[in-house]
């Protein structure tokens, strides 16, 4: 399985997260870090489809 984000704008008002890639294989760790609105949520409910 693979995950692939490319050229990803995300946000609800603004955007908080613009032109954003990512590539993901099965496995694979990733860990997010940042201050607190700066859209980790928002990413992981935009690749959940929430």
């Amino acid at each position: 399985m693979h995950l692939q984000i490319k050229k990803a704008n995300i946000g609800y008002d603004k955007t908080l997260i613009s032109n954003a890639n990512a590539s993901l294989n099965l496995g694979d760790v990733c860990l997010l870090i940042g201050n607190n609105g700066v859209g980790k949520t928002t990413l992981i409910k935009s690749i959940l489809h929430q």
